[in-house]
Formats: C-alpha cells, sequence, structure tokens
C-alpha cells in the first residue's frame, strides 16, 4: 500500500529526472526492509531450530539469574516443564559448594559479554539426582543495553561418571601397587620401564626413581636375556599372557629369582607396552635346588642298593617306580605303565593269590608285612623278591600311599637253598656214623662176651 500511495504520488505530478530517481531510492530502500524481514525470519527459524533440536541443553537467564527459557532437551533431562523452570533461579539447581563459582561466572559475563572458558557444574534434576554439566555462557544486548543471558550447556554426566570410576580404579590400583609385597611394574614395547611399584626397592634395593626410564634388560642376568626379549615379543605380538621364571641380578649382586605374569597395554587397538606382577620366588627357587639335589642323591643310593622301590595309591591303583627297573627286572619304565594290575602279571601264577591276600590283609588293617614272592622278567626268567611297604596316612586316618623296597633275593635264596642241602646231607652222615659208632661199641661187647 505504501508503494502504490507513493507511485499514485509521483504520476499524478509531471514527470521529472528528479522524481523518478526519488521513486527508485524509495524502491531500493523498500527492497532492503524486505530483504532485512526475511533475514531476520530466516535468523530465526534457523535459531529456533538450533534452540529446540540442539543436543545441548540451551537456555536464557535474565540478568539475576533466574530461567528464561530452555530448550526441550534440557526441559527432559532435569524433569521439569517449561511453566515449572520459568522464573526458576538457577542457583535452586545447583549445589552448595559450586555456588561461588556460579556468582564469579555470572559476574564475568556481566563485565565482559562473556564466560572466559566453560564451567562444570553439579547439578539437581527434578527427582534429586546429580546430573554434570558443562556451562559456557554470553551477555545479550537490547537496545544497546545488557537484557539477557544465553548459555549452552553440555551434558557430561556419563564422561564424569567414568572418570571418576577410572579414578578410583587408579586409587585402588595404586593403593594395591605400593601395598603389594609383589613388584608391579610396566615397560614399553622396548622395555623402558614407565612404572614401578615401590616393592622393587625391598626385593631388589633399588629405588623407584633409579628404575623408572631404564631398560628392564639393565636387571636381567646375561643368560636370561635372550629367554626374556622372546617372552616380551610373544606378549606383545600375540597377547601370549603365560607366565615366566626369569633370573635377575639385584642391586647389590645378589641372584632374585622373579615368576611374572603379563597383559598387554592397548591404545586405540595399539600394542603400546607390557603390565606385569613379579613375585619373588628366590626362596622356593632354593627349595627346589635343595629337593632335586636331595632326589639326586635319593636316586644314586636307590640305584647304588640294586633296589626297586615303588609308590602305589590304592585309590588311583597307580604305581610309580624308582631305581633302575630295566636293570632288574629288563622292563623299560613306559613298558611298567598298568599300575598294580601289570605288577601283578609278572606275579607267578603260584604265588598270585598269596600277593593279593597280603596286600588286602594290610590295606583293611594298615599293617606292614614282609612277604617274598617270585616275578617274570622280560627275559621270562623268575626272580625271588622281597616285598617290604611302609604306610602314608593323612590326618583322617585314610592311607594315601603305600612306599616300600622290592629286594631281588634270588641268590640269597639259592645260598639258603644250598646251605639248606649240605645240612641235610651232613644230618645224613652224621647218623650214618653214628649208626656205624653203635654197631662197633655192640661188636666189641658181644666179642668181650664171646672172649668170656
Amino acid at each position: 500500500g505504501y508503494l502504490f500511495f507513493v507511485l499514485v504520488f509521483y504520476v499524478s505530478k509531471p514527470i521529472q529526472d528528479s522524481n523518478i530517481s526519488k521513486i527508485g531510492s524509495y524502491f531500493s530502500l523498500e527492497q532492503k526492509l524486505v530483504d532485512t524481514e526475511l533475514a531476520l525470519k530466516d535468523s530465526n527459524r534457523k535459531y529456533n531450530a538450533f534452540f529446540n533440536h540442539s543436543l545441548s541443553w540451551v537456555f536464557i537467564l535474565d540478568l539475576n539469574g533466574n530461567v528464561i527459557d530452555l530448550n526441550e532437551i534440557g526441559l527432559r533431562s532435569l524433569g521439569f516443564t517449561k511453566d515449572e523452570i520459568s522464573g526458576l533461579n538457577i542457583t535452586s539447581l545447583l549445589k552448595p559448594k559450586d555456588l561461588p563459582r556460579a556468582q564469579k561466572n555470572l559476574q564475568e559475563i556481566l563485565q565482559t559479554n562473556h564466560q572466559p572458558k566453560p564451567t562444570q557444574f553439579e547439578i539437581k534434576d527434578v527427582k534429586g539426582n546429580t546430573l554434570w554439566l558443562e556451562i559456557e555462557g554470553s551477555l545479550i544486548y537490547k537496545d544497546g543495553k545488557p537484557n539477557t543471558i544465553q548459555g549452552i550447556c553440555r551434558d557430561i554426566t556419563e564422561q564424569k561418571l567414568a572418570e571418576n570410576e577410572l579414578k578410583n580404579s587408579e586409587e585402588k590400583f595404586r593403593f594395591l601397587a605400593e601395598n603389594s609385597p609383589d613388584l608391579i611394574y610396566q615397560h614399553d614395547v622396548n622395555g623402558n620401564v614407565l612404572y614401578c611399584s615401590p616393592a622393587v626397592e625391598n626385593i631388589m634395593g633399588i629405588k623407584v626413581e633409579e628404575i623408572i626410564g631404564s631398560n628392564f634388560a639393565d636387571f636381567v642376568s646375561d643368560d636370561q636375556k635372550v629367554k626374556a626379549f622372546n617372552y616380551i615379543e610373544k606378549v606383545i605380538k600375540n597377547g601370549y599372557n603365560g607366565s615366566l621364571e626369569l633370573k635377575v641380578t639385584a642391586k647389590n649382586g645378589t641372584t632374585i629369582w622373579f615368576e611374572m605374569s603379563t597383559r598387554v597395554i592397548k591404545r586405540e587397538n595399539e600394542n603400546i607396552g607390557i603390565q606385569g606382577v613379579a613375585r619373588n620366588i628366590t626362596d622356593r627357587k632354593q627349595y627346589e635346588q635343595e629337593i632335586k639335589a636331595w632326589k639326586n642323591r635319593y636316586e644314586a643310593a636307590v640305584n647304588a642298593s640294586g633296589h626297586l622301590l615303588y609308590d602305589w595309591e590304592p585309590s588311583t591303583n597307580e604305581v610309580k617306580y624308582g631305581g633302575n627297573v630295566e636293570q632288574i627286572l629288563g622292563y623299560s619304565a613306559e613298558e611298567m605303565k598298568g599300575g598294580l594290575t601289570k605288577w601283578v602279571e609278572l606275579i607267578h601264577p603260584e604265588d598270585r593269590d598269596i600277593f593279593q591276600n597280603t596286600v588286602k590283609t594290610m590295606v583293611e588293617n594298615a599293617v606292614t608285612k614282609e612277604f617274598e614272592y617270585r616275578v617274570q622278567k622280560k627275559d621270562g626268567q623268575y626272580i625271588t623278591v622281597e616285598d617290604t611297604g611302609q604306610f602314608i596316612i593323612n590326618d583322617s586316618g585314610s592311607i594315601t600311599s603305600i612306599i616300600g623296597f622290592i629286594k631281588d633275593i634270588t641268590q640269597h635264596r639259592q645260598a639258603a637253598e644250598a646251605i639248606k642241602k649240605k645240612n641235610t646231607n651232613l644230618e645224613r652222615f652224621a647218623k650214618l656214623a653214628i649208626g656205624r659208632e653203635k654197631k662197633m661199641i655192640e661188636l666189641k661187647n658181644r666179642l668181650k662176651e664171646l672172649e668170656k
């Protein structure tokens, strides 16, 4: 209508160049107004779309911190309606410990027009649950004067919960690591130590600050380095999680044995290092060496005795043999497998019942007996053995195993039989001699009678 009025006004007057120019100016001005209105509408449309559909909370406060508006995602997260949130002061949602920081941020916005950096706050929803927000605000002007504060909130509750969980986990790990008698460590793929627990000082005499940054290979005994690096390579490349026994050298030069278990440290699916636990097993290794030495002495003694040692477990019927089985019976250790059943098969058929009845009596009555029977060697010959067993009884009084010696007494038995035979012959000779002596005496007596 305004344009039509201008056009009629100028058309009703004589047309001059100056009037034509003025008409053009009015048209240009009106076009600018139209463009401005369209741009404003477009801006409002975009702002409303951002306000209503943003994934972040968008809020508008008055200069006293009272809520004027809050977008839909913010309302849903807090559990309020627009009517309930409208006019509510932002401080009523904050936890008391955060109020001083909130007041400081408000003053900064009023003084500098914007918040220097985002600030994290804990707020309460309508049910009293805690939410973590990262808030950033700016001052909005109207007619050249501060009018409202507009801000954006990013819900970081999940992030904060994860951070708190990680922090708690790290605190627990540090507590365990710093109080564990075992050595807990981390190193990169090249073996450079990133972390080491205080136990290293008690075990190896090395301070934590001395070992951080050094390479773990510096402490591994020379004869163990290849084994150590092969183990690390298996862990890094293949995720191997088996244990490793490793010999290292303490600061004072003594040897320490560790049993190590590890896992790979990953970052974005890339293996970047190893975390492990090393347990000091030096005492155990010494005991094992002592046991091994005694075992060697024991086996040497058994072999020298020529006896066969056995360990029979009645519950499983398994028999383990010691001594030189092959030298005594001609069978290899592999051929002697089969438990007590295999041993019974080697016993002379005439002696099997005696053997089984004797063993049954021993087990049922927990008595030790020494008995003899014949056993067939691999070459088919039978030898006579002397079997002497001793029970091993647990705390409940049950027999767990019978340990004993089997001694080849064939020669002894043969010698005994020979002596017995000789004794028999001597007895016969003595009887014969005595008989002849009696006859001689009788004959002499007879001759005397005849002489008389």
